[in-house]
């Protein structure tokens, strides 16, 4: 309510939109997507090439499992800002929810080379190809990460307890997750 008001009071910028967008699709309202794709849209109309506009109307549309309208948001987004990998895991998303297996699997090998130190993108790589039909390729892949986490992996079960037992003192679980536990 204070962002619509916001707006009423003359203050209708593309960013507020897409802040306001965001809120909505935060909330657990029934219409949330739709409230989310009216600010995002005129957003859009003010500056189409708003590339916080296009993610935002890109994500909302992959939310609402459309995810053909998402693609040329999403698309448009990682060409304007080429090495963000929070937008080009959403364009690989919405390319795989698509059916677009192969393209999807590209898209997730850029993530790779973005960020080589996260393992999940090489996960994501396998299950594409595997899907787009180069099962081949896709075990082979996923033959790598199997052995790069063998190899992080102490060579007896024994060791591996000690050593879980030795950090326990430093973890920190948030108070949420613990509420949640019991």
């Amino acid at each position: 309510e204070h962002g619509e008001r916001f707006l009423r009071a003359g203050n209708d910028l593309p960013q507020v939109r897409v802040m306001l967008g965001h809120a909505y699709m935060s909330t657990r309202r029934d219409d949330r997507y739709e409230r989310t794709g009216e600010h995002l849209a005129r957003g859009l109309e003010v500056d189409a090439s708003d590339p916080q506009g296009q993610v935002a109307m890109g994500e909302a549309l992959l939310r609402s499992r459309r995810y053909e309208e998402a693609l040329p948001f999403l698309e448009t987004a990682c060409r304007a800002q080429p090495d963000v990998p929070q937008t080009r895991a959403l364009y690989a998303r919405a390319l795989k929810q698509s059916g677009r297996y192969a393209e999807a699997a590209a898209e997730f090998r850029r993530l790779m080379e973005l960020q080589p130190s996260s393992p999940r993108w090489r996960r994501y790589v396998a299950g594409a190809l595997s899907q787009a039909g180069q099962r081949a390729e896709a075990a082979a892949l996923f033959d790598e990460f199997v052995a790069e986490r063998r190899r992080s992996l102490p060579r007896q079960f024994e060791q591996g307890l000690d050593a879980l037992w030795d950090q326990v003192d430093a973890v920190r679980l948030p108070q949420a997750r613990l509420h949640w536990a019991w």
